[in-house]
């Protein structure tokens, strides 16, 4: 019974570790039409998200050095844009190289980069942004932006995203905050991505925004990307594996020590 209970225990765990799956996405110009590079001359993005640790990595060459900042949100297929209430928005401004900052705001589903400003953007007017997380908090991101010698920027973005998933959204959308997703992509990505080629901003003290103002925008906004899901380590497994095999054993070995003394 021991062994058959571990048995199962062993399956629910590996099924488990199934469904917590890690998935990439790379993408190279000129793949696909759906970009504007007036904020920037997009070359190409690599992307992971790791559902277990909920690590997320957007990694970006523009074939320019132009562009200032942008802005990013983020879902498992269709196009980010209309989902209000269901995804982070995340400003990411390095137009000043000594204080690279990010900043996450639930997205409020416009065709604007005003979230931080109007955290619903199906009601009128301006409604107080739903803040997820400022740039002073530290250890939940890390940007990197190289210019290279050829006349390239690459722009490396790496977030701890547990915080931003779990997030209870101020203004949930049609379906409740059950639909709320964050910063997290599956077995397909779309993308609401926003460049600037200007861009001035400001922060509080607690590191929200209190200023966001660009120029030269462009965009790369597309759905229904297919991704690639990354194959779990062989160590992995043959953990999984060893731990079952540990398992049967210590359970016969108690049975025959009782047989024994029996």
């Amino acid at each position: 019974m021991g062994s058959k209970m571990l048995a199962v225990a062993t399956l629910a765990m590996m099924a488990g570790m199934a469904q917590a799956a890690e998935y990439e996405w790379n993408w190279t110009t000129p793949a696909s039409p759906v970009t504007n590079n007036t904020g920037g001359t997009f070359e190409s993005i690599s992307a992971r998200f790791d559902q277990s640790s909920n690590l997320f990595v957007w990694d970006v060459v523009f074939s320019n050095q132009i562009t200032k900042g942008y802005t990013l949100a983020v879902n498992d297929g269709p196009n980010p844009k209309g989902h209000a209430g269901e995804l982070a928005l995340l400003y990411v401004d390095f137009s000043n190289a000594s204080t690279r900052k990010v900043t996450a705001y639930a997205y409020n589903g416009a065709n604007t980069n005003r979230s931080w400003t109007d955290g619903n953007g199906q009601v009128a007017g301006d409604q107080p942004g739903d803040f997820i997380q400022g740039s002073n908090t530290p250890g939940w991101y890390e940007l990197i932006v190289q210019d290279t010698s050829d006349g390239k920027r690459r722009v490396n973005l790496t977030v701890n995203a547990g915080t931003i998933n779990s997030h209870n959204p101020r203004y949930p959308g049609p379906g409740g905050a059950s639909e709320w997703e964050g910063l997290a992509f599956g077995s397909q990505l779309g993308l609401w991505m926003h460049t600037y080629s200007g861009l001035t901003t400001g922060y509080f003290n607690n590191g929200r925004l209190c200023g966001w103002q660009s120029s030269g925008e462009g965009w790369f906004d597309a759905s229904n990307f297919n991704t690639v899901l990354v194959p779990l380590p062989p160590a992995a497994w043959a953990g999984i594996g060893g731990l079952a095999i540990a398992g049967i054993v210590g359970r016969r070995r108690k049975a025959a020590m009782k047989a024994e003394q029996a």
